[in-house]
C-alpha cells in the first residue's frame, strides 16, 4: 500500500511540474487594437505554429470607398485580442484581379505599434484561385494549408527571398490612396510570383491569380516585444571622447557637443536622448538640482526630429525618415540646452548624465548613459575637455567677483589651561638572551717546540769591591750608644743619632800620570798583562 501511494504521489507531482512549465513557457500577452485593409478579400486569425485557434472576418472589400475609407465602410478594427507570445498572427488574403493588389495593417500593443512591412513577416502561396464570389474560407482550410507548408523546406517565403515584397507606404502619390486610420509608417505588402520578370507585383493582374490565395503570418512577439538579455549586441554606436559646452551667462542658453553615431542590425528606428539627472554644486560647496533641459530640437539629416514633451523638455527623439529609409544615425550637431540663470551664478561646478537610446525595427532598444562635468570657467569659455577629465590647456576667461555678505562671527576667546607635563613611556627593547653561535673550529697546523738549550754555568766577577760590601753587625760587640728615651712632658728632645758612626776613610785614589808620547811607545812595547777579577787585591800589592 505504501508502494502505491509514493507512486500515486509522484505521479501528481510530476503532472503539477509539467503543468507549471508549460504555463511558464506560454507567457499571456494581450494586442490592444488591429486595423486592416485588403486589395480586395482577406481572414483574420490567430494561434499557434501548426495552425489557427481563432478566425474573425471573411471581408470582401467591393468598392474604393470599402478599402480606403477612413469612415465606415472601411478598414475593419479588432480589439482586446488574447494570445501568447510563442502564436502567430496570420492574414489570408486574395485580390479580384483586376487594377490593383496588397493588404495595409498595424498593430498595437502598450503604446507600440507594429505596421506591415516591419518585423519577421512571411508569405505562403497556396496556389488555389480565389475571386469575387468565393466561398469564404474556414479555419479547416487555412489550417491545412498551414501544415503544407510547415512540412515543405522552405514553402514560407521572407523579404529576402524576393517572394515577398513590400510597396508604396501608406501616404499620398503611390498607386494606392491614403489610408486614414492606418499610420504614414505602414507599408503595403503582396507576393511576387516570378521575381526575375515581374517588376511590380501589386499592379500584375495575372489571370490566374498569381497563386492566391496567400496567407502572412508575423510572430507575436514582434508586435509585444521579446524579452532579450543580448539585444545591445544587435547594436553599435561611438560616441566622440572631446566634448565642451558653452553657456551664455546672460540667459543661459548654450550649445553642448557630443558627437556620436549609432546603426542596428535590420536598421534603427528611432533614436532618442533624455537627461535622466543634473544637479550643481556651489561656492561653498553646497549641491543642488539643476532645472537642464532642451531648449529646441536639433537637425539631423535623414531623421525628423522632434519633442515628445512641451517645452522644458528632458528628452528628445529623432524617428527615422520614411522617405530617406537612413538606417544609420549620426549627430554632428549640438545639442542645444538650457541652464536657469538664477542657477547658473551660484554654480560652481554643473553635472548632468544623459541616456541615449537606440531602437530597431524590432523594437528591440539599447540604451547608452553617459555622465558629464563642467566647471563654471569651462562653461563661459566652452573649454573642450576629454571623457577621462583631462582638461585641454586652454585659457579661460576671468569670472566676475561678486561681493559676498559678511556676517559678524562671535570669536570666543581661548581657554588656558595649566601646562602639563606628560611623562614620555620610553620602551626598551629586551637584549637577545640567546648567545651567538659558536665559531666553527679552525684547522690549526700544530707549532713544532725546539728546545731550549741550558746555558753553562760560569762564575760571575764580583760587581763590588771589597770596603762597599755590608757585613753583619753583631749588636752585642756594637761599642754604639743607645737610643735616648723622650723626656715624660710628651715635648720632644733634641734628636740625635742612637749611635755614633765611625767616620769612614775612603782611600785615596791616584789619578794616572799623563804620559808623554816617548811614554806611550815604550808602554805600547811592553807585554800587555792580563788585570786580574779582583781590582782591590792588585790595587793593595
Amino acid at each position: 500500500m505504501l508502494r502505491k501511494k509514493l507512486s500515486l504521489w509522484t505521479l501528481c507531482l510530476l503532472s503539477l511540474f509539467c503543468f507549471s512549465t508549460t504555463n511558464l513557457k506560454a507567457q499571456s500577452v494581450t494586442i490592444d487594437k488591429v486595423i486592416i485593409t485588403a486589395d480586395n478579400a482577406y481572414v483574420f486569425g490567430w494561434g499557434d505554429q501548426t495552425g489557427l485557434s481563432y478566425l474573425n472576418g471573411n471581408i470582401h472589400n467591393k468598392t474604393a470607398a470599402d478599402i480606403f475609407s477612413s469612415g465606415v465602410p472601411g478598414p475593419e478594427t479588432y480589439t482586446n485580442i488574447q494570445l501568447n507570445v510563442p502564436d502567430y498572427l496570420y492574414i489570408a488574403a486574395w485580390s479580384d484581379d483586376k487594377i490593383t493588389q496588397g493588404v495595409l495593417a498595424q498593430f498595437t500593443s502598450n503604446n507600440n505599434t507594429v505596421y506591415t512591412g516591419v518585423g519577421d513577416w512571411r508569405v505562403f502561396s497556396t496556389g488555389i484561385d480565389k475571386d469575387d464570389g468565393s466561398n469564404p474560407l474556414t479555419k479547416a482550410d487555412i489550417n491545412a494549408q498551414i501544415a503544407l507548408a510547415n512540412s515543405t523546406i522552405g514553402a514560407w517565403k521572407d523579404k529576402a527571398s524576393g517572394y515577398l515584397v513590400y510597396g508604396d507606404l501608406n501616404d499620398v502619390g503611390g498607386i494606392f490612396p491614403k489610408v486614414g486610420l492606418i499610420d504614414q509608417q505602414a507599408t503595403w505588402m503582396w507576393y511576387n510570383p516570378d521575381p526575375a520578370n515581374i517588376t511590380n507585383a501589386f499592379t500584375n493582374n495575372a489571370a490566374d491569380g498569381q497563386g492566391e490565395y496567400l496567407i502572412f503570418r508575423l510572430p507575436v512577439k514582434d508586435v509585444v516585444g521579446d524579452c532579450c538579455t543580448k539585444c545591445c549586441d544587435n547594436f553599435k554606436s561611438q560616441f566622440d571622447d572631446l566634448v565642451h559646452f558653452k553657456v551664455d551667462p546672460t540667459t543661459g542658453q548654450g550649445l553642448f557637443f557630443q558627437s556620436f553615431n549609432g546603426k542596428a542590425v535590420g536598421g534603427l528606428k528611432e533614436v532618442s536622448a533624455s537627461i535622466v539627472s543634473s544637479s550643481a554644486v556651489s561656492c561653498n560647496g553646497t549641491p543642488s538640482s539643476l532645472g537642464l533641459h532642451f531648449q529646441s530640437p536639433t537637425p539631423v539629416t535623414g531623421w525628423t526630429d522632434q519633442l515628445t514633451h512641451p517645452p522644458f523638455s528632458h528628452e528628445i527623439t529623432w524617428c527615422r525618415d520614411l522617405t530617406t529609409k537612413s538606417s544609420i544615425f549620426i549627430l554632428q550637431q549640438p545639442l542645444a540646452l538650457t541652464i536657469p540663470v538664477s542657477e547658473l551664478k551660484c554654480a560652481q561646478t554643473v553635472k548632468f548624465c544623459i541616456k541615449y537610446t537606440f531602437t530597431n525595427e524590432k523594437c528591440q532598444a539599447c540604451e547608452v548613459i553617459k555622465c558629464y562635468e563642467f566647471s563654471y570657467s569651462e562653461l563661459m569659455g566652452g573649454l573642450p575637455r576629454l571623457a577621462q577629465g583631462k582638461r585641454q590647456p586652454t585659457v579661460a576667461p576671468p569670472r566676475p567677483v561678486r561681493s559676498p555678505v559678511i556676517t559678524p562671527v562671535k570669536v570666543k576667546p581661548p581657554v588656558r589651561k595649566p601646562m602639563e607635563l606628560r611623562p614620555t613611556i620610553r620602551t626598551l627593547t629586551p637584549r637577545p638572551t640567546t648567545r651567538p653561535a659558536p665559531r666553527p673550529p679552525v684547522n690549526v697546523r700544530p707549532v713544532k717546540v725546539r728546545p731550549v738549550e741550558p746555558r753553562p754555568e760560569t762564575e760571575r766577577p764580583l760587581l763590588l769591591k771589597p770596603q762597599d760590601q755590608v757585613k753583619p753587625v753583631d749588636l752585642e760587640k756594637d761599642p754604639r750608644k743607645p737610643v735616648v728615651d723622650q723626656p715624660a712632658d710628651g715635648k720632644k728632645g733634641p734628636q740625635k743619632s742612637d749611635r755614633e758612626k765611625p767616620a769612614v776613610k775612603k782611600p785615596a785614589v791616584k789619578k794616572p800620570a799623563v804620559k808623554k808620547p816617548a811614554e806611550r811607545k815604550e808602554a805600547a812595547a811592553k807585554p800587555v798583562t792580563k788585570e786580574p777579577a779582583n781590582r782591590s787585591v792588585l790595587l793593595k800589592k
